[in-house]
């Protein structure tokens, strides 16, 4: 029986020994996680590398604008003068907006930035976006001014000189079609 005591006692005592050690490592950190770094979950500040396209002609038509960088997320906004587009998360380096016609209704130079929200985030340094005027073509002649219906004609545009605003590569329409010469 002095056998049996001595094994419950040595039990007993190893028992609560192990009992310590565990009290002792729960609800803490492990040894293995002390002094590392811990994620905090926060959005990284975004940056742009470039803007394509980087400019356009004032009155032109909508367009979509892509925007390549780093540190994008999925809740990445674009600013594109003033005003908040629709942007669209296409991975961390990439995103899209859908630029408005009114937005480019006349010259100037709106920034581009891209914000990431919080936590963390912030906003990248700005990069312009050029928006010029354009040169119109202005038609001041055409010769002949008449042709009858169905017969091939030879069409000669004259526009105003200096500055008409004609250069290599313009091309005539006519009732909707391009016209080469």
């Amino acid at each position: 029986m002095k056998s049996e005591t001595v094994l419950v006692r040595k039990l007993a005592v190893g028992g609560i020994v192990s009992l310590l050690l565990l009290a002792g490592c729960g609800g803490g950190t492990s040894p293995s996680s002390i002094n590392q770094p811990t994620s905090s979950g926060s959005n990284p500040t975004p940056t742009i590398t470039t803007i394509s396209p980087n400019s356009t002609v004032a009155g032109g038509a909508a367009f979509t604008l892509t925007i390549n960088g780093t540190n994008f997320v999925a809740a990445s906004t674009v600013n594109f003068g003033g005003s908040t587009p629709a942007t669209t998360f296409i991975n961390s380096t990439q995103l899209t907006a859908a630029i408005p016609a009114a937005s480019i209704a006349s010259t100037g130079t709106p920034a581009v930035t891209v914000t990431n929200p919080a936590p963390g985030g912030g906003t990248s340094k700005a990069i312009n976006f050029t928006i010029t005027s354009g040169s119109v073509p202005t038609i001041q002649v055409l010769f002949p001014n008449c042709a009858p219906a169905g017969e091939p004609v030879q069409l000669e545009v004259v526009g105003p000189y200096p500055g008409s605003n004609f250069v290599t590569g313009s091309v005539v329409r006519w009732n909707g079609s391009d016209r080469r010469g």
